[in-house]
């Protein structure tokens, strides 16, 4: 159980509901907050991924030991470091290099609706949708 949140932690329904509220979002043109959930959904989709299969790595055994946040490219990189050669999954992980989420941070909630453009928003989009397509069978 998460002790801040008073509930267990489900990275990949996490990742499905913000990705599906991003998607209404960009539809709407809101490109501030979709931009803002694409981003909160890539990074749950990778723990996603990373607890189903990895998790003893990456939590060292320790129970309430938490995955490292998207601080930019950081988790992703991660992510690539590890699957590097890594046996038993067979995904073609260089499918998803240039991961548009480079700079990209969580506190960028605070930033102003006219400093996030929309092609940014669009490259993650299309990102997201694509790691989304390639992973979710294995969350």
């Amino acid at each position: 159980m998460n002790k801040s949140s008073g509930c267990d932690d489900d990275y990949y329904d996490a990742a499905e509901r913000h990705r599906r509220d991003a998607e209404l979002l960009f539809k709407a043109g809101r490109m501030a907050n979709a931009d803002h959930l694409y981003g909160l959904a890539a990074e749950c989709l990778l723990k996603a991924f990373w607890e189903r299969h990895f998790h003893d790595h990456f939590t060292h055994g320790k129970k309430n030991r938490k995955f490292p946040h998207m601080d930019g490219n950081r988790l992703w990189n991660d992510f690539m470091i590890f699957m590097d050669g890594r046996a038993g999954i067979m995904l073609p992980w260089r499918f998803l290099e240039g991961c548009p989420y480079d700079d990209w941070h969580v506190s960028q909630r605070y930033c102003n609706e006219r400093d996030i453009m929309q092609e940014r928003v669009e490259a993650r989009r299309k990102w997201t949708r694509l790691a989304f397509n390639m992973l979710i069978e294995h969350c």
